[in-house]
């Protein structure tokens, strides 16, 4: 297996590739690799280094030179391994891998917080390929027990398209299973408390996974290419009885699909909400349900809601994703042309710029003159 010092070598050979180079991160590596020595030294114009996920720790790093570094971020150390760590450890069959050891002692700390949050006790029992579940086999799932206890069965070895062992997954589930222990995926509010939970757990993580969990949470930045953005679909008012027959989409931009994406989520929820306040029905928790879903379709996004024939507001659902992506582009236009000079500014930076450029002229030869403007120009 390559060291990351082996692997960023062969990925940018010459000076010219390596001071091309503004932001390393491990995250968007899909082998695995080891940690050993890395001199960074050559990489000239880096700004941004994370390194997280390594098989095996860092020794050295050499960051030297480096004046335009503006974040570094390194893999935390293990706390020290107690006797029972060591035994979980075995028995789970990750002795000698770093990042499931350290992945379980995040899961901890997080499932320590959040029972003490909800007053409950909340244990997770991991599973292995070495060591599957007794309950559940390789599934995730949890199981309520007397006196505010709950159990969470979680499977450790996620993996990505590529086949690597990817911690983000881990820790989506683990947000599935925690609202599962204060609400049913059939309850109507599931999914909606199921995303409050999800930025609740981004916040409480360290700050290595917390960067690259972010990542996930919103379109323009979610890794497609290592992960399924199935993991965006939104379901409401619960994951059962969702129609296909009835569908409105809309395409948007790159630049506003972020907040346009959790725009139309809120909004549909909203609706949804106000419905089921009247009438909390079967039959009405059935005409309500939606699904909505985002493509990727370069250099724009598609998102797509799905919904019954006898929708009460399918027509709000029209409207909103039309209007909804044309309002935000009219705003991001707006700051745009803020920025823009006016014409008697304008007419000011050319005028400076020609007195900046008669000055130049008049302390440099003719050559080297054009020369610093073809620099410039560049």
């Amino acid at each position: 297996m390559k060291t990351l010092h082996q692997y960023l070598q062969e990925k940018y050979p010459t000076a010219e590739d390596k001071a091309a180079v503004i932001k390393i991160a491990t995250s968007e590596i899909t082998e695995p690799l080891e940690g050993g020595e890395l001199d960074l030294s050559e990489f000239k114009n880096l700004e941004e280094v994370i390194i997280t996920n390594l098989t095996t720790p860092l020794t050295k790093i050499q960051v030297d030179g480096l004046i335009h570094l503006k974040e570094l971020i390194l893999p935390e150390k293990l706390k020290e391994e107690t006797a029972e760590d060591k035994k979980l450890y075995e028995e789970l069959g990750i002795s000698d891998n770093l990042a499931q050891k350290k992945l379980i002692q995040e899961i901890n700390k997080l499932t320590e917080i959040f029972s003490r949050a909800n007053d409950e006790t909340i244990k997770v029992q991991f599973a292995t390929e070495t060591k599957p579940s007794e309950k559940l086999g390789n599934q995730n799932g949890t199981l309520e027990k007397t006196d505010n206890s709950f159990d969470i069965y979680l499977q450790l070895e996620r993996k990505d398209k590529a086949g690597n062992f990817c911690p983000n997954l881990v820790f989506w589930t683990f947000t599935q299973e925690l609202t599962k222990v204060n609400y049913s995926e059939t309850d109507p509010t599931f999914w909606q408390y199921f995303y409050q939970e999800l930025q609740l757990v981004k916040q409480n993580l360290t700050e290595n996974y917390q960067k690259e969990f972010e990542l996930l949470l919103n379109p323009a930045t979610f890794p497609q290419q290592i992960l399924d953005l199935e993991l965006l679909t939104v379901y409401y008012p619960n994951s059962e009885n969702i129609p296909d027959q009835q569908i409105s989409k809309t395409p948007v931009s790159k630049e506003v699909i972020n907040q346009a994406w959790l725009t139309i989520q809120q909004e549909i929820f909203q609706l949804v909400s106000q419905e089921l306040k009247t009438n909390p029905s079967e039959e009405k928790l059935k005409e309500l349900a939606v699904k909505i879903t985002i493509e990727d379709q370069q250099p724009e996004y598609i998102i797509q809601v799905f919904y019954h024939p006898q929708n009460p507001f399918q027509k709000q659902i029209g409207e909103l994703i039309i209007s909804t992506p044309l309002k935000l582009e009219i705003e991001h236009l707006k700051k745009d042309r803020e920025q823009l000079p006016t014409p008697e500014n304008y007419e000011k930076l050319s005028k400076e710029k020609q007195a900046l450029e008669n000055s130049l002229k008049g302390l440099t030869n003719e050559e080297n003159y054009q020369k610093i403007k073809e620099k410039s120009s560049k």
